[in-house]
Parts: C-alpha cells; sequence; structure tokens
C-alpha cells in the first residue's frame, strides 16, 4: 500500500511527470495507491480479505442512479471494466424489483428497494458468469436502513466465491452498516474510490506476482 502525497503548486512539470511515472511503476508492481491515512486502514483489512479474482470484469449496483453513475466514473478514471450481464440474468433482476430497468450495468435500484430485493438482486449478479466481481454502492433511504441493507447484502456475500466490495455512503449515518458488513468479513469501504482502488489494486496485485 502506498500514500498519494499532495504535490505542491509550484512543482515544476518535470516532478509531475515523475510522480505520475513513479505511480504507474507502483500500480504495475501491484501496489495499491491511496490519498489519506484514514483510507490506509481501510484499505489493508480488505486486501487481508479479499478473494482470488478469476477476472477483471466488474458490475456495480446501487440504490439510485446517482450513486451508480458516481462508481461507474471512478472506475473508468482507472481504465476498469465493466461485465455484460446475460439475458437471464437481466430478466431475473426485471422480475425481482418488479420494475423496468434501462441499464444494468452500472444498474440503478429502484428508490424504493427493499432489503430483500437488494440481497435477490446482489445473488443474481453473482451467478452470473460474464461477471467477476460485484461493487455495491448504498446511500441512506426512508424506504430502508443502512443496517438492514448490510444484513441482507452480507447474508449473500459472505458465502460467495467472488469479491463483493461493499460501499455506505452517507458518513456518519451509514458506519453501523459498514460495522455490520465487517463484522460478516464482507469487504466494506466509506468511499466508491477506496473501493475502486482496493478492487483495482487485488487485479494488479494478482497480474505481478
Amino acid at each position: 500500500l502506498a500514500i498519494r502525497c499532495k504535490r505542491a503548486a509550484s512543482a515544476p512539470d518535470a516532478e509531475v511527470s515523475r510522480d505520475e511515472l513513479y505511480e504507474a511503476a507502483l500500480r504495475r508492481a501491484g501496489w495499491v495507491i491511496i490519498d489519506s491515512l484514514a483510507d490506509l486502514f481501510e484499505a489493508t483489512e480488505a486486501m487481508a480479505r479479499a478473494r482470488p479474482m478469476r477476472g477483471e470484469r466488474l458490475c456495480i449496483v446501487g440504490n439510485g442512479h446517482g450513486v451508480a453513475q458516481i462508481a461507474f466514473e471512478a472506475l473508468q478514471r482507472t481504465g476498469g471494466t465493466l461485465a455484460t450481464l446475460d439475458k437471464e440474468s437481466t430478466r431475473r433482476i426485471e422480475e425481482v424489483l418488479a420494475h423496468p430497468i434501462k441499464r444494468f450495468n452500472p444498474l440503478a435500484l429502484p428508490a424504493n428497494v427493499l432489503p430483500a430485493q437488494w440481497a435477490a438482486a446482489l445473488a443474481t449478479l453473482l451467478a452470473d458468469k460474464g461477471n467477476d466481481a460485484v461493487l455495491t454502492v448504498c446511500s441512506p433511504s426512508p424506504f430502508a436502513t443502512g443496517s438492514e441493507v448490510a444484513e441482507a447484502l452480507s447474508a449473500v456475500a459472505r458465502d460467495s466465491e467472488r469479491n463483493v466490495f461493499t460501499c455506505w455512503v452517507g458518513g456518519a449515518s451509514m458506519q453501523d452498516a459498514q460495522r455490520i458488513a465487517g463484522r460478516h468479513g464482507v469487504l466494506n469501504h466509506a468511499s466508491v474510490e477506496s473501493a475502486i482502488a482496493v478492487f483495482q489494486g487485488i487485479l494488479s496485485f494478482q497480474r505481478n506476482r
């Protein structure tokens, strides 16, 4: 693990290029680059719990278009690969949600999604052979508490052979949910950037070990 240091504004262009070269070299060696000391502990725990990756395709699911899109853009910035779901998976997800879905990756769940629907959607994504890992992004909702969602997702994720990166967006209001996921041994993060960094770090490590 390596913490990215903020470069002084007055640094010459040569310094910028050198920093970028160092970071690229570290990534190729399997290092995870993080932005703060707080993220260091989260990333260390996640790397210890992560299962071996079978491939590099990620499916993103969130309760709303906003959080799902933010995670998608974070993956894009790191050059990540989205999974392509098969028709049977998309049919099952629409059946579970009783709601038409326009786009399945990133998958934006309806605002009134319940914990059981979260869990059923995750189980469907994990069963799809075109997918190697799942990132769930949960933000506060009046229809289900973060703790209820965490229990439902953890019941599915803890027995899966594939990695499930759970992300709990909402600061202090989602800390209990993050603790529940951690207690079940499920990968958990407070930001999508941290989750994507760990996901890419696991892939880099496996490519270069």
